[in-house]
């Protein structure tokens, strides 16, 4: 059975806002993993190694997940407009974790926590700015990495760390 083209809906081309939130998610990723295998050189508390792990394996499918959204709506993560998006967020990741590459065991544990979960909050305001989406794939993705991150900011907040403030 053959079906009409010009009968199958067709989704609208991504906006510069669409586009310019998967480059922010995708920075975000990269963050995340380079940041959580950090962890395995510095950290010994068993809780946060094991959180590292689930975020790495995470934001790892995340980032394929958007990795095949990209290529599916012709949105090359590497060319020259996008590395000009990209550069400034990489810079100041490389000086995020290199800071956390000079703490100590013992400081290491709340920075990590700390910044991670900054990282995601900020992550987070900006996906939840963007509530209209032309293109409902992306709309999706975006919902989706949306519950992903409230749920490890929610895993951030009960890990034990030391010098963590804790809710109370």
């Amino acid at each position: 059975v053959q079906t009409d083209p010009s009968t199958q809906t067709q989704q609208p081309a991504v906006s510069e806002s669409e586009r310019g939130l998967l480059l922010e998610v995708h920075a975000a990723n990269l963050k995340a993993i380079k940041a959580s295998l950090v962890v395995f050189t510095k950290e010994t508390s068993e809780e946060v190694r094991n959180y590292a792990w689930k975020a790495i394996d995470e934001h790892l499918k995340n980032e394929r997940d958007l990795q095949a959204l990209a290529m599916q709506h012709d949105i090359n993560l590497s060319s020259e407009e996008s590395m000009a998006i990209l550069m400034p967020i990489f810079d100041e990741a490389k000086t995020e974790i290199a800071g956390l590459e000079e703490k100590t065991s013992a400081e290491f544990g709340s920075a990590y926590v700390d910044g991670l979960k900054r990282g995601h909050e900020a992550l987070l305001q900006k996906l939840e700015a963007n509530v209209e989406f032309a293109n409902s794939d992306i709309g999706s993705f975006i919902q989706m990495t949306e519950e992903a991150i409230k749920s490890h900011v929610e895993a951030l907040g009960a890990l034990p760390v030391e010098g963590q403030a804790t809710a109370g």
